[in-house]
């Protein structure tokens, strides 16, 4: 096992700060739990196995599991064999990629939830390894290995974090050249399959990219996908005569699809279209296999099918029960690593046949102490709002008990997210405790086609957070909810939908938890990640020409307004929803010395995800909610 990795710093592990007004300092459960009632912990401690890629032979696989607290990369070299740990560190590992010679493994990491990614390479026996990059300052995103396993490219933000520029390293012999230089935020989506071009990614906004052809000899750089409006551009693949890629896109249509573009002629023939996005594609070596996942209703489906130079042939579709993060083929194209979860297991990784038709466990990490039969299923139910429209939610009901319930309204992040059957050691804590939980969809989240995920932008925005306010109504008039039990919570940008809601519409909530929300948009734009900046003006308005739009949208300058008791989650390295933000409200908040809960984590960035500071955090806001909504 490699520990070449830089040790954590001594102050990521220092314990959360709690700042917690006098009159509010949490006390005892006022219902102790029974013999037969969880913990918290019990839930939060399910482990995972997920990112799974199988070597280009097909025989091994390397995977990421926390099975340490943290992700780390492990290997396996047969279904249910002992894993084998290739590192051993106290931060994230994001994600693996195999040299396509099979030698090597190359991961990401960064430090505290920074998202400041480093470059590390692994021998594939996991003996020798060391960091192809050490530029704490800046982000590295990998784009891909150069077919010869001599060179990988990346883009990265070390000359103004603004804007990325695409490198090339050899990591033979360590020579690095800078091979795009531009004020634009590129990534790199592939490499050429006789090493002489890139495939490059323009971000100009959220919804709105373009790919260009990089020539590595000249350094020209040639538009591949002229557009009007916006259109996404996910994933491009070379096909192996180098003349042809295979590209996801939503160019002129509501839901992501797949394109061949003819690269010298820029002609592009669709080859899937289907009525929900194609989320992953990948390719084997001699590019006669594609896999692909498809988002239906918030499910996934398995797509694979042979390449032809007509199109796609043998087509099949393989619902899945639950959630696929990601669908890896091997290089010889014998399997498929499959990346699942679902609403009542895990994520394990699994292999299936070329066809998709056999799924066999790989990775076998269990519930724990949490008997399957016990979880919840969610139900898909749709709610009538404010304007007529029909807003799908995922409702997860206590067993055997009829409402009203109290109940928990989660609303997710982006705000182009989209909340999905994933397995929620959250929800299922909840619904195990007794809450009813209800999981919306509003206007502007994504999967539900391009026109919906639209419907929230800038000034439309009002609508989709009154898409909430009558998630509470629905929750009343359907006699699922108590009126007075009914509490709100959110990450992110679902942060700030708490907060909103909570200032907009006082009489409504129990009470609040607030997970790295944005309080107020013009110090959030002065202070997010200076790359992100133009990406977010796309979708919550421009801070100078929408200065009095985002102003009040911005919960901050509406505080006095809160009725309910509020818990406000920060981690201290989040470069997205800096700390600022949560500093705010709270001070705020405790000059009228209203009642609110305030955890901050010195270790962690967007989001509590060290399994320590997830168990402190979400019992601390169990034990809040048990309080507040009197369960």
């Amino acid at each position: 096992m490699w520990k070449g990795a830089p040790a954590p710093r001594d102050d990521n592990h220092e314990p959360a700060t709690e700042l917690v007004h006098k009159r509010t300092a949490l006390t005892p459960n006022p219902r102790p739990p029974t013999p037969t009632m969880l913990r918290f912990e019990t839930f939060l401690q399910v482990k995972s196995a997920t990112g799974g890629v199988f070597s280009p032979d097909g025989r091994t696989l390397a995977y990421l599991s926390n099975l340490t607290g943290v992700a780390q990369l492990y290997c396996l070299d047969a279904p249910g064999a002992d894993p084998r740990q290739l590192t051993d560190t106290g931060e994230i590992v994001r994600a693996v990629h195999w040299s396509p010679d099979g030698s090597r493994l190359l991961y990401t990491m960064d430090r505290g939830g920074n998202e400041h990614e480093q470059l590390y390479l692994l021998s594939s026996d996991g003996a020798e390894g060391r960091a192809l990059t050490d530029v704490p300052a800046a982000i590295h995103t990998f784009g891909g290995w150069s077919r010869d396993s001599r060179s990988v490219a990346f883009a990265a933000n070390r000359r103004n974090a603004a804007h990325f520029d695409v490198y090339v390293l050899d990591v033979q012999t360590g020579e690095e050249r800078c091979v795009l230089q531009r004020d634009a935020y590129f990534t790199v989506a592939d490499w050429s399959p006789d090493g002489r071009h890139l495939v490059v990614r323009q971000h100009h906004a959220s919804f709105n990219q373009d790919l260009h052809l990089l020539d590595l000899e000249t350094g020209d750089l040639r538009l591949l996908t002229p557009h009007d409006g916006n259109a996404r551009y996910p994933a491009a693949r070379f096909l192996p005569d180098g003349r042809h890629l295979l590209l996801l896109t939503d160019q002129d249509r509501d839901f992501v699809a797949l394109e061949r573009l003819d690269v010298p002629t820029s002609r592009r023939k669709a080859l899937l279209e289907k009525p929900g996005d194609v989320e992953s594609l990948d390719l084997c070596a001699d590019g006669n296999r594609v896999v692909m996942l498809l988002n239906r209703e918030g499910w996934s489906e398995v797509l694979t099918a042979r390449l032809t130079e007509r199109g796609l042939a043998n087509l099949a579709q393989m619902p899945l029960p639950g959630v696929a993060a990601s669908a890896r083929i091997s290089g010889d194209g014998t399997r498929i690593a499959l990346s699942l979860n679902g609403p009542t297991r895990n994520f394990n990784v699994w292999s299936l046949d070329a066809d998709g038709v056999s799924r066999t466990p790989w990775t076998r990490v269990d519930l724990g102490e949490l008997d399957p039969a016990s979880l919840v299923e969610p139900q898909l139910i749709r709610y009538p709002t404010h304007d007529g429209r029909e807003i799908p939610a995922w409702l997860y009901l206590p067993r055997e008990r009829a409402g009203p319930h109290a109940v928990i309204v989660h609303v997710h992040g982006g705000p182009e997210g989209q909340d999905r059957p994933n397995f929620s050691p959250v929800y299922q804590y909840l619904v195990h405790r007794g809450y009813a939980v209800l999981a919306p969809n509003v206007r502007g989240s994504s999967g539900y086609g391009n026109t919906y995920c639209h419907l929230d932008d800038r000034e439309k925005r009002y609508d989709a957070l009154r898409d909430v306010e009558f998630a509470y109504h629905w929750l009343v008039s359907s006699n699922t909810g108590e009126p007075r039990r009914i509490a709100i919570m959110g990450a992110s940008y679902g942060g700030f939908t708490v907060l909103y809601c909570l200032t907009r519409q006082p009489e409504l909530w129990a009470a609040g938890v607030d997970i790295v929300g944005i309080a107020n948009f013009e110090t959030f734009f002065q202070h997010t990640g200076p790359y992100r900046r133009h990406l977010r003006a796309s979708e919550y308005g421009d801070p100078e020409r929408d200065r009095e739009l985002l102003w009040d949208l911005s919960p901050i300058h509406r505080v006095n307004q809160i009725r309910a008791p509020l818990m406000v989650v920060q981690g201290a390295n989040d470069p997205r929803v800096p700390q600022e933000e949560s500093d705010q409200r709270v001070e705020s908040l405790r000059a009228r010395r209203h009642p609110v809960v305030y955890l901050l984590f010195p270790d962690e960035g967007h989001g509590i995800v060290k399994l320590p500071n997830r168990v402190r955090a979400y019992t601390a806001i169990g034990e809040f909610l048990d309080r507040h909504l009197e369960i």
